[in-house]
C-alpha cells in the first residue's frame, strides 16, 4: 500500500483512530515503522487515546522502536489523553530498560499526568520495585504527591507491594505522609488487609493511633473491612480497642454493623466494651439487630448485651429489627425477653414499625406474641391507621376482629361472674 501511494505520508487513519505508523508500532513491526518514517509519516500524529508513536512504543516496551523514533526527532515529552508521557507509560508498566533509555535521552523525571502523578508514583502504584529503584537513583522526588495527595509510599502500601514499600522506607520516605483524606500508608495498607505490609510499617515505627479525616484509626478500618488477621496484629501491637471514628463507632460497632461474626468474637475476647455507643447512641446489639444479623445478635446476647439498650431515638434492638422486617431476629429477641411494647421517641412500637414498612410476616409474629394492636404513636395513630400494605391490613383487621371477640368474651364472662357473685350474696 505504501508503494502504491495509498497511504498519504504514511498517515491513513483507520476507523479505530489509529494511524499506520502507530498500528505498526502496536504490532512490534520495527522495519515497517522505519519504512513509514522514510515515506514521511507524521511522527507526532496521535491515535484516539491521544498517544503519539513514541508514547505507544514506550508503553509496549519496544525499546528498539523507541530508539528509532527518538533518533528521528520524536517529542520526548508528548502526552496522551491522560497527560502521560512516554516515561510515565513505561514506568507504569514496569519497563525498566525503557525508563532508563528515556532518562538517558533527557526525559523529564518529574513530569505529571492529568492526575498530578509522576513516573515514580506510577511505578510504586504497580509495585515495580526495580523501576522505582532506578527512578530514585536518578533523583526522583520521593515525596511527590498527585492530586489526591498520595506519595509513592502511600500508593505502594495501599496496593500491598511490600518490597517496594521497604525500598521506599530505606530511601527515607515519610512514614506519616497523608493523602487528602488524611490517611497514612499504614491506614491504607490496613484498609486493604495487606497484613505483611502493615507489619513492616509497624516495625518501622508507623503511628498506630493516627487518625484520618474521618477520625478512624487503623484498627477501626481493619475491623470495618473484616480483616481478622490484621486486627489481631494491631491488637498485639497495642492498638486502642475503644478508639472511635467521627461517627463514634468503635472497632466492635464497625464489625457488628457489617455482620462480621468472627471479627466480633475476636474483639470481645480482647475485652471490647459490649455497650459502647456511637454518635447516635447505638450499641453493637442495636446495630446487629438493625441489620438482621441473627447469629451476631445471639452471640451478643450470650455475651451479656443489654436487651433494652436504646439509641438516641429511643429505639431498642427489637424495634430496629421489626422496622427492617427481620422476622428471625425479632423472634430471637422476643424469645430472650425483649419488651414487646417498648416505644421509641416517636412513640412507635415494634408492631407499628413493622406495619408502617409493610412486613406482613413480622406483623403476624408480633401479633401472635400478643402485641397491642391499639398502641398509638405520638401522633395518635395505631398500627391499622399507619398500614401501607394490603396484606398487612388484612392481617391487622383479622387480629382486630379477634381481639374484639376476646374483649366481648371477657366482658361477658366478667358480667356472668359478677351476676353469680351478687346472687350468691343474696
Amino acid at each position: 500500500m505504501v508503494r502504491r501511494g495509498a497511504v498519504t505520508r504514511g498517515l491513513a487513519t483507520s476507523q479505530s483512530g489509529t494511524t499506520a505508523l502507530i498500528e505498526a508500532i502496536s504490532r512490534g513491526h520495527r522495519d515497517t515503522v522505519e519504512l513509514l518514517l522514510d515515506r514521511g509519516a507524521d511522527l507526532e500524529a496521535k491515535n484516539r487515546y491521544g498517544a503519539t508513536a513514541l508514547v505507544e512504543a514506550a508503553s509496549r516496551g519496544h525499546k528498539d522502536t523507541v530508539e528509532l523514533l527518538l533518533d528521528r526527532g520524536a517529542d520526548l515529552e508528548a502526552k496522551n489523553r491522560d497527560g502521560a508521557t512516554a516515561l510515565a507509560e513505561a514506568a507504569f508498566r514496569g519497563h525498566r530498560d525503557m525508563v532508563e533509555l528515556l532518562l538517558d535521552r533527557g526525559a523529564d523525571l518529574e513530569a505529571k499526568d492529568s492526575s498530578g502523578t509522576t513516573a515514580l508514583v506510577e511505578a510504586a502504584f504497580r509495585g515495580h520495585r526495580d523501576t522505582v529503584e532506578l527512578l530514585l537513583d536518578r533523583g526522583a522526588d520521593l515525596e511527590a504527591k498527585n492530586r489526591s495527595g498520595t506519595t509513592a509510599l502511600v500508593e505502594a502500601a495501599f496496593r500491598g507491594h511490600r518490597d517496594t514499600v521497604e525500598l521506599l522506607l530505606d530511601r527515607g520516605a515519610d512514614l506519616e505522609a497523608k493523602n487528602r483524606h488524611g490517611a497514612t500508608a499504614l491506614a491504607l495498607a490496613v484498609l486493604k488487609g495487606k497484613t505483611d505490609t502493615v507489619e513492616l510499617l509497624l516495625d518501622r515505627g508507623a503511628d498506630l493511633e493516627a487518625k484520618d479525616r474521618y477520625g478512624a484509626t487503623a484498627l477501626v478500618w481493619a475491623a470495618s473491612g473484616g480483616y481478622k488477621d490484621t486486627v489481631e496484629l494491631l491488637l498485639d501491637r497495642g492498638a486502642d480497642l475503644e478508639a472511635k471514628n467521627s461517627d463514634g463507632a468503635t472497632a466492635l460497632v464497625e464489625a457488628v454493623s457489617r455482620g462480621y461474626k468472627e471479627m466480633m468474637e475476636l474483639l470481645l475476647d480482647r475485652a471490647a466494651d459490649l455497650e459502647a455507643k456511637d454518635r447516635d447512641g447505638a450499641t453493637a446489639l442495636v446495630w446487629a439487630a438493625s441489620g438482621g444479623y441473627k447469629d451476631t445478635v445471639e452471640l451478643l446476647l450470650d455475651r451479656g448485651a443489654d436487651l433494652e439498650a436504646k439509641n438516641r431515638y429511643g429505639a431498642t434492638a427489637l424495634v430496629w429489627a421489626a422496622s427492617g422486617g427481620y422476622k428471625d431476629t425479632v423472634e430471637l429477641l422476643l424469645d430472650r425477653g425483649a419488651d414487646l411494647e417498648a416505644k421509641d421517641s416517636y412513640g412507635e412500637t415494634a408492631l407499628v414499625e413493622a406495619v408502617s414498612c409493610g412486613y406482613k410476616d413480622t406483623v403476624e409474629l408480633l401479633l401472635d406474641r400478643g402485641a397491642d394492636l391499639e398502641a398509638k404513636n405520638n401522633a395518635g395513630k395505631n398500627a391499622l391507621a399507619l398500614c401501607t400494605s394490603g396484606a398487612c391490613a388484612d392481617v391487622l383487621r383479622s387480629a382486630e376482629r379477634l381481639q374484639r371477640w376476646h374483649r366481648r368474651r371477657h366482658l361477658t364472662l366478667w358480667a356472668c361472674a359478677h351476676a353469680c357473685k351478687s346472687a350468691f350474696k343474696e
